[in-house]
């Protein structure tokens, strides 16, 4: 996968492949776009974490509730992490995170972490259960594309690659934060902040209803963020790699500090 990705990279940089290339079909690009924007107009209601703020036992009761709708493996890497880390943490201590400002830096990654991974678990109870069982088979989907033991073969040596460091499951799933756009919390994030054994991803509540074109960033969202972190060390092999294809094509290490860090 590390090879195949640094071929791509190459090709991104090659001007005279570029050239070469066919140039994309993007004649209903403007009905796409048009789709997005209507879709942002008639955004669906979500499920929100508000009223879990001041309702520690409520979110205890209802996690356990809907523990019960997930697929048996996301209940023991998902909601039972989750539910014991909250227990850990105590009342006192939840309610202090989210009805005052952050006083350290654990504070506020919690405050950001906790709902996106609570509300990825009661998300699967209600009547917006079709389309987060849509959204989670796209990601699945993305996901195992990329850590099937078909595609986790050396190019050259034709050997397994191991297995991701931080576990092969794909991501949860979520509609909400609309103003945070797409975004996700990387497995080796959750399991070491919240104990859990998958990543969280979510898209804005506009694209519940419509805008399916938006679908499109979750490429970015799994097959970047999560895949790459899920292998540890692998996005600094990629930058490394990143940096020697730029340098040794265009001969500016500002130029190739700029797209390693990227990565």
């Amino acid at each position: 996968m590390i090879l195949s990705t640094l071929r791509f990279a190459v090709f991104l940089f090659s001007i005279a492949s570029a050239l070469e290339a066919a140039a994309p079909d993007i004649s209903n690009l403007n009905n796409c776009i048009n789709d997005v924007r209507q879709a942002e107009h008639s955004s669906p209601a979500v499920l929100t974490f508000d009223s879990y703020t001041t309702n520690y036992s409520q979110l205890i009761s209802d996690l356990e509730a809907a523990s019960a709708n997930l697929p048996h493996v996301y209940q023991e890497a998902a909601a039972k992490p989750l539910i014991e880390f909250i227990q850990n943490l105590g009342e006192v201590q939840f309610t202090h995170i989210f009805t005052q400002e952050p006083s350290d830096d654990q504070s506020a990654v919690l405050k950001e972490i906790i709902p996106d991974a609570a509300l990825a678990i009661l998300s699967y109870q209600g009547s917006l259960v079709q389309g987060i069982n849509a959204f989670q088979e796209v990601v699945s989907d993305l996901y195992d594309g990329f850590l099937s033991d078909e595609n986790r073969v050396g190019k050259q040596s034709g050997k397994p690659i191991n297995p991701p460091t931080y576990g092969v499951i794909p991501p949860l799933v979520k509609f909400g934060n609309a103003d945070a756009g797409p975004y996700t919390w990387p497995g080796d994030a959750t399991r070491q902040i919240l104990g859990m054994h998958c990543g969280v991803v979510s898209l804005p509540p506009a694209q519940l209803a419509g805008g399916v074109v938006a679908w499109s960033c979750l490429g970015h969202e799994t097959g970047g963020h999560d895949v790459t972190h899920a292998d540890e060390g692998l996005l600094d092999e990629l930058a490394q790699k990143v940096y020697e294809a730029v340098y040794k094509k265009f001969k500016s290490k500002n130029l190739a500090n700029y797209w390693a860090r990227c990565i």
